[in-house]
């Protein structure tokens, strides 16, 4: 048999994750006992935690998500964590693939134990839970590198119109336009970092290729604009010579 007591008349470890940053909402659930002494507390959180990534190959990146449990009050005499069996950890991966992020595909769940060396809680035993993930690519490429394509194939696609075209600027125009705006976009999407990611590196590629293509067509859409003005000039004067060859003519047959 099982009883159900309140956790505030039970003896608790005081468990807290240390990476936890803020606690947006916690459940509290009730202490069970069997008639065999065993204590089961389960207890639910809601926060945001401060987790170490590596985004340099964004979007194309693997992630460790780890979690840190440990004791608020009891070093590692009275507190001691123990890894959870291959049974359990199992559930557990049901569970967290749920929640993880849509765009991680999950693959690992691991825990393993530690005791701290230094700091105020030098001595305690902690628990650490860890999720490898990688970034789902038929996502990202979708939303993330499908509009850099886009913007090269149309700047690639101008090449071919006729140099006298207004089509020739407007469209690197319009593209270098839309790549600030698609920057503009990924720089929300990302952590500050102090190195280049790899979509942000495709995205100076294109900031490279539009402002390259832009003084390609601007300097043929001058040349051919120039030739045709001058062409244009030239076919006004000859019909001016011709215009005052036939008035004295008239004039004097």
């Amino acid at each position: 048999s099982t009883a159900a007591l309140d956790q505030g008349l039970m003896w608790g470890p005081r468990l807290t994750f240390a990476n936890r940053r803020d606690l947006t909402n916690s459940i509290e659930g009730v202490v069970y006992v069997t008639n065999k002494g065993a204590v089961q507390v389960i207890q639910r959180f809601i926060a945001s935690y401060s987790i170490g990534l590596n985004i340099k190959d964004y979007p194309f990146d693997s992630q460790q998500f780890a979690w840190f449990v440990r004791s608020q009050a009891y070093s590692k005499d009275a507190v001691v964590f123990v890894p959870a069996n291959n049974k359990t950890r199992a559930d557990y991966s049901a569970q967290l693939r749920e929640i993880l992020d849509p765009t991680f595909s999950f693959y690992r769940y691991d825990q393993s134990t530690s005791t701290l060396t230094s700091g105020i809680y030098a001595n305690y035993h902690v628990l650490s839970i860890s999720i490898r993930a990688d970034r789902i690519s038929t996502m990202t490429s979708i939303f993330l590198i499908f509009p850099l394509c886009l913007v090269c194939a149309a700047l690639c696609l101008v090449l071919n119109h006729e140099p006298i075209k207004d089509s020739r600027l407007n469209v690197p125009i319009t593209a270098l336009s839309a790549t600030m705006a698609f920057s503009y976009v990924v720089s929300n999407l990302c952590p500050p970092v102090s190195y280049v990611t790899r979509i942000h590196l495709l995205i100076f590629q294109t900031y490279v290729f539009g402002t390259i293509c832009l003084v390609v067509n601007y300097y043929l859409w001058a040349i051919m604009a120039g030739r045709k003005e001058l062409s244009d000039q030239q076919a006004a004067n000859k019909t001016l010579l011709a215009d005052a060859h036939w008035v004295p003519r008239k004039i004097n047959p």
